[in-house]
């Protein structure tokens, strides 16, 4: 009866976990164990620290038009420079070597196309240059390092692309006309995902309704067999309300007002 009665709060954090995870995912680094995260506030604006459940600046997304990775808090995409092999947020659409100040097109020449390997790693496409970890500080750089340290997975231990092709070889990618459209197809998604949590949480609520219902009328039979083990006679057991017929069969009799 104990397992029952935890059922209907696992199934509503259950359901706030895959909610989580739709929404958004972490990037943890495979040497030190600490997750991608953006720094609004400091240059370069992204770097490594602790990861923290349900942190916002640690949520990642990942826009297959122009196979870029958005940031969920600034709307703003992981960005490589090949010439100074550092990593920088810049607007989607816009990457570092990108001087004219419009918004072209997401693709292979703005620094912000990434391939994603089975064992983990992050690489700027068509560069051969890894996302890379700094083991003696939080920075993530460009390098051709092939280690742990340019290592990345996402909870459950996946890889950034692991429910993707490939992209070690990828097919040509269309253009991205607006970043509205990723950040609409998320949207749907974050409905389809409050629709179905809201479903379990009142799944669970039935749930813990119907054990509380079941505890109570499962203590009536326990309560009748200390009765009748004490009770000598027919008078006794009307005094507690209960009638025994010739045929041995119990009842109770509701008190009278």
């Amino acid at each position: 009866m104990m397992g029952n009665k935890l059922f209907g709060p696992c199934a509503i954090s259950l359901a706030i976990l895959v909610f989580h995870e739709v929404i958004g995912f972490t990037i943890r680094n495979e040497l030190l164990g600490k997750c991608l995260q953006v720094l609004p506030d400091a240059c370069p604006g992204v770097g490594l620290k602790e990861c923290r459940v349900g942190s916002t600046v640690q949520e990642w997304q990942w826009l297959p038009e122009g196979r870029a990775l958005g940031s969920l808090h600034t709307g703003k995409c992981l960005s490589g420079h090949e010439r100074h092999r550092s990593v920088r947020m810049h607007r989607c659409g816009r990457g570092p070597e990108d001087g004219t100040g419009t918004t072209g097109d997401m693709g292979d020449g703005n620094g912000q196309a990434w391939a994603c390997s089975r064992r983990g790693h992050l690489t700027l496409f068509g560069k051969g240059l890894h996302l890379t970890a700094r083991h003696v500080s939080s920075e993530v750089v460009l390098s051709e390092e092939r280690g742990l340290a340019s290592k990345w997975r996402t909870p459950g231990n996946l890889t950034v692309c692991s429910k993707r092709e490939d992209h070690r070889h990828p097919r040509p990618h269309g253009s991205l006309q607006s970043t509205a459209q990723p950040v609409s197809a998320g949207f749907g998604w974050e409905v389809v995902m409050l629709v179905l949590s809201s479903m379990a949480l009142v799944l669970g609520t039935v749930i813990l309704t119907l054990n509380i219902f079941h505890s109570r009328v499962s203590k009536y039979p326990l309560m009748t067999q200390n009765i009748m083990s004490t009770c000598q006679n027919s008078a006794d057991l009307l005094r507690h309300g209960l009638y025994k017929t010739p045929e041995g069969v119990l009842w109770y009799l509701a008190p009278r007002h």
